[in-house]
């Protein structure tokens, strides 16, 4: 079923301040002593870790992947007990994890868990940050059960080290609200997601640093229908975006739609239409008009036609997003299938049974082609296999994705 919101409210820290579209805890390496290691090898791993970085984030990824490998050979000859290391390979788990390749990402987190701890010991932050990421490469790839013991040692490690009100504690508190939520333990959700958007409002006031908590929260009381308190959140979230941001932001059309998803779960289609129509608009500026995230928005407005039943609009949009990310993504993707399925059950709604069974037929065609695509990889990669990694499962209901949060570490 297509997930009607791409929203990841998320906060990183890699080239400068704590709102981004991931929430993460940056590491200097500015102050790392080489040792036993010639002055040019670390000058040339050092810059390769920051040529690395700087690639993967502008979308660069084969030069990326070129500079992480060329850093990992250097951190090797550096010796057993150089904490270089671990930081490599957790860079190259990022590297691996955006580039499409979760197996190798999760290999070399638990690479990365395991020699921090040999190296730092086991109450060091680095080591936090490593379980951090590890757990929150679980939760997203529907392993939450393993991802909750992660958290929570990562959560202690970091209270220990930084005290109980620092933004990095309050980061580690959303991971594991968001997990919560995920798990269907809403109390604790609300309670660990209350405490991280007090620490962050001391921190930070109403900046958008809080978006991440304020919108998760809000999601929690969602979850459990609690409008009465989900509403001022959104309110205030958008209120923030807008006056940090501008009408036109990414982070603005992040909160109309939130705030869109609250009028759709009160059916109140009239209010929601207009709010996600700006938000289309303001993705089209943002991205263009062959990008996936407008994608995600004409599926998104698709989903409230389909409430409406308003089968035609429904269909044109299902119909459009479905193009967009051909365009964008080719037709043998996952997005593809989901949007195919989601519109083959809008015409079974509409009680066009023959022509939803082709579309489904058209996606179940496509979901095969990728599984066997995944096997070939994995086979081409034994140390890969780790099994199947089943696609999250949005909650009905839910208004916004859960937040997925990594963190990084910044040689800048």
């Amino acid at each position: 079923m297509f997930k009607m919101s791409s929203i990841r409210c998320t906060t990183r820290r890699i080239t400068g301040g704590l709102f981004g579209l991931l929430v993460a805890i940056s590491i200097s390496l500015l102050n790392f002593t080489p040792i036993n290691a010639a002055e040019d090898s670390a000058q040339a791993w050092g810059n390769a870790m920051q040529i690395g970085q700087r690639a993967m984030e502008e979308n660069r990824m084969k030069e990326a992947g070129e500079q992480f490998t060329l850093a990992l050979g250097l951190a090797e000859q550096f010796g057993k007990k150089d904490q270089r290391l671990p930081t490599t390979l957790n860079m190259l788990a990022v590297f691996s994890e955006r580039n499409g390749e979760p197996d190798k990402a999760e290999a070399l987190y638990k690479r990365t868990v395991t020699l921090y701890e040999e190296i730092l010991g086991a109450e060091h932050k680095f080591l936090a940050i490593a379980l951090n990421n590890l757990a929150s490469q679980y939760k997203t790839h529907g392993k939450a059960n393993d991802a909750e013991p992660l958290y929570r040692r990562s959560l202690q490690i970091f209270e220990k080290n930084l005290g109980p009100e620092h933004p990095q504690v309050a980061g580690c508190l959303i991971n594991l609200g968001t997990l919560y939520r995920e798990l269907g333990k809403f109390d604790d959700a609300e309670t660990v997601l209350i405490r991280a958007l007090k620490i962050m409002e001391k921190v930070a006031g109403e900046k958008p640093d809080l978006l991440p908590s304020i919108n998760n929260l809000a999601s929690v009381y969602m979850d459990r229908q609690n409008f009465d308190k989900a509403r001022p959140l959104y309110e205030r979230a958008l209120t923030i975006s807008k006056k940090t941001f501008g009408q036109r932001h990414p982070a603005t059309t992040e909160s109309l739609t939130n705030l869109a998803f609250f009028f759709m779960a009160k059916k109140d289609y009239a209010t929601a239409e207009p709010l996600l129509k700006y938000a289309l608009e303001n993705l089209e500026m943002s991205f263009g008009p062959d990008n996936q995230n407008f994608a995600n928005g004409l599926g998104t407005l698709a989903v409230l036609y389909e409430r409406k039943e308003d089968w035609d609009q429904a269909e044109e949009y299902y119909k459009r997003a479905r193009d967009v990310f051909i365009k964008a993504l080719g037709k043998e993707s996952a997005p593809v299938v989901r949007i195919l399925m989601s519109y083959s059950g809008m015409l079974k709604k509409a009680h066009r049974d023959a022509e939803a069974e082709l579309v489904a037929d058209q996606a179940k065609e496509i979901a095969k082609k990728l599984e066997a695509q995944e096997k070939a990889k994995q086979e081409a990669n034994p140390e890969l296999k780790a099994g199947p990694i089943p696609p999250a499962k949005p909650k009905e209901g839910a208004q916004q994705a859960p937040c997925t949060h990594s963190i990084e570490e910044s040689f800048a």
